[in-house]
């Protein structure tokens, strides 16, 4: 059975224009008897405070909370693969993970307060970077932080297509430059070959979006497979360092288990 792990978020309702987007992009959403819950499957509203038994009579899921997390985690941009997998689940870096838990986890609240974030680099794909930075999204979520999570790529796309949903230009906007805590997945991946952005259009967005977030003292999370020196070459040094002048650099090692990560999470009956 899939469930969504945490602190309660039944009581915790999405502000309207969230509420309103997220309904645009998932209409069942807006009626709990019309979307399976995330965890049993099952219809909810069934049984006792939304608690589904089965045919035995076990109690087996609240699909209440379930359904809670599941738009909470959408609406932060967590897809449902991370949704449905834990740290139990991590086969990367354990040095790695270990340093995202003990020195940024275990002090979340200050480090949202100060505007401190960390870098997740590897020139290695599919090793875990994505996958601990949704971890700690989804604590964020849980712990009632404003959170938003997007890949570098995606946001140039918006970015570039012209903006012909206002509605869309003006949630998306806010999300990435008000969010308490923003996580950009992938920072680098838009310059492969047939991404067709160009450098200083990426660099331009992301030395305006730093810069803007630094000076509201927000948080700012960044996964890339850039090492550190490319980065900085790429991007431009002040770029680099202003990065590093908020948040901790943690180098990610280890080979790709991405392959394992999906696998696991269509295995997995639970959100995390």
């Amino acid at each position: 059975m899939r469930r969504l792990e945490g602190s309660p978020l039944e009581t915790a309702a999405l502000s309207q224009e969230d509420a309103d987007y997220l309904y645009r992009l998932y209409p069942s959403l807006a009626h709990n008897h019309l979307h399976g819950c995330p965890a049993c499957g099952k219809n909810r509203g069934v049984g006792v405070d939304g608690v589904v038994t089965l045919a035995d009579g076990e109690w087996c899921c609240n699909c209440r909370d379930q359904l809670q997390r599941h738009k909470h985690y959408l609406n932060a941009g967590i897809g449902s693969t991370y949704q449905f997998l834990s740290w139990r689940d991590y086969h990367g870096d354990m040095n790695a993970a270990r340093r995202v838990q003990n020195e940024y986890l275990d002090h979340l609240d200050v480090k949202v307060e100060s505007g401190e974030g960390f870098i997740l680099s590897s020139e290695q794909y599919g090793n875990g970077k994505t996958f601990m930075a949704s971890q700690v999204a989804k604590t964020c979520v849980i712990m009632g932080y404003d959170t938003y999570f997007t890949t570098f790529p995606d946001m140039l796309s918006n970015m570039k297509a012209g903006w012909k949903d206002a509605e869309f230009e003006k949630w998306y906007r806010c999300k990435v430059d008000a969010a308490q805590v923003l996580f950009l997945d992938d920072v680098g991946k838009e310059l492969m070959g047939g991404s067709g952005f160009n450098n200083d259009f990426a660099r331009q967005t992301l030395d305006t979006l730093l810069r803007s977030r630094a000076q509201q003292g927000r948080v700012t999370i960044v996964t890339t497979n850039l090492a550190s020196d490319t980065f900085s070459s790429t991007y431009s040094p002040a770029i680099w360092s202003l990065l590093k002048e908020r948040d901790s650099f943690i180098r990610v090692n280890g080979d790709d288990f991405r392959s394992h990560t999906v696998a696991l999470a269509k295995g997995q009956r639970r959100v995390w």
